[in-house]
């Protein structure tokens, strides 16, 4: 599904760049009418799944051979966790909405950026969908990160004049992008070795 959001949305890109040379409106409507609809599909379907889903279902066996580990971090016994890859779709739907139809306004799309960032952030914070508490704190972390950083799109706007001034904001930009992408490499770093010692664990017993 995740894979399936981006191709839609790198196609709806590429489909942008050519409507230049079609003036009809209809035209363009019916060339975007497949990706937008696969756009709206996901989080349709994640909420669907959510919904009709028996918790106790999803702890067999055979659910998690048939659908993977798609929900065996979050906390199955609440239809608000269950909804996070609905949440996900739906943000990112809203997301590529806002791109095409605000795309000569910045400050519209700062706006529509930040909100969404608040909004994601609150529901980790009220939510906590995941089992394990670190996973939850990471979560947030991320999210703060990114909307401590969408404060930066405006000092790479008109309002900076100084090109010196603009390199040094973004030399504090990567440098939080850079803080971020070492603590989610450590926390995957742990995880991996949690799983290597319980592996070990099991060995020496059998």
């Amino acid at each position: 599904m995740f894979i399936t959001g981006y191709i839609g949305f790198a196609l709806l890109v590429f489909h942008d760049k050519i409507e230049d040379e079609d003036k009809d409106s209809m035209t363009k409507l019916k060339k975007k009418l497949p990706f937008i609809l696969i756009c709206a599909a996901c989080p349709a379907f994640c909420f669907w799944f959510a919904w009709y889903t028996e918790p106790l279902w999803l702890a067999l066996p055979t659910t998690k051979k048939d659908w993977g580990t798609l929900y065996e971090s979050i906390d199955t016994r609440r239809w608000s966790s269950m909804s996070l890859y609905a949440v996900f779709f739906t943000r990112r739907a809203l997301f590529m909405w806002m791109l095409f139809s605000f795309k000569e306004y910045l400050f519209v799309q700062w706006f529509l950026l930040t909100f969404l960032s608040i909004a994601q952030l609150s529901y980790y914070l009220h939510v906590r969908p995941y089992v394990e508490k670190e996973h939850n704190n990471l979560e947030v972390m991320n999210e703060c990160c990114l909307l401590f950083s969408l404060y930066f799109i405006c000092l790479f706007s008109d309002f900076v004049t100084k090109a010196k001034d603009q390199y040094k904001f973004g030399y504090y930009f990567v440098g939080i992008q850079g803080v971020m992408l070492l603590i989610n490499q450590a926390e995957v770093l742990r995880t991996l070795t949690n799983m290597c010692k319980l592996k070990c664990k099991r060995r020496a017993f059998l």
